[in-house]
């Protein structure tokens, strides 16, 4: 096949039954050389398609990942936001305490005094009481 002189013509011309048999069997030659080159390949796209399928594989693991990861983020967003409205609700009950316990410690104070001075009356009157015999005889006397 690779000499210049001999061609399907000059072998068809010398026998028509050897003409297309050349003819054939140049085209099972060529067949051949290309099914060789071809392997290679081919095997090479079989690798591919299988690496392929384990990076979708792989893929498909990362965004179930990601998902996951964001509904998670979302979660503890919620929760963060919670948190910060239960921090502020504690703020303003404690400012209200505080206020109910000055409030309470200034009554307090009011009436420690107010006993004080209830105290002094009491023994004012029991003194009273107990010279009012003695100041009644002085008086009717």
């Amino acid at each position: 096949l690779s000499k210049t002189d001999m061609n399907f013509e000059v072998v068809n011309n010398s026998s028509k039954a050897c003409g297309p048999l050349y003819q054939w069997s140049g085209s099972l030659i060529k067949y051949a050389l290309i099914l060789r080159n071809i392997k290679p390949l081919r095997d090479e796209v079989a690798a591919l398609v299988v690496k392929s399928e384990e990076l979708e594989v792989g893929r498909q693991e990362a965004v179930k990942n990601v998902m996951e990861l964001e509904n998670m983020i979302k979660q503890f967003k919620s929760d963060y936001a919670i948190a910060i409205r239960d921090t502020e609700m504690i703020r303003t009950e404690m400012e209200v305490v505080t206020k109910r316990v000055a409030r309470a410690s200034s009554l307090l104070a009011s009436l420690e005094e107010e006993k004080v001075r209830w105290a002094a009356t009491s023994q004012s009157f029991d003194d009273q009481m107990a010279t009012l015999i003695g100041d009644n005889l002085i008086a009717a006397g």
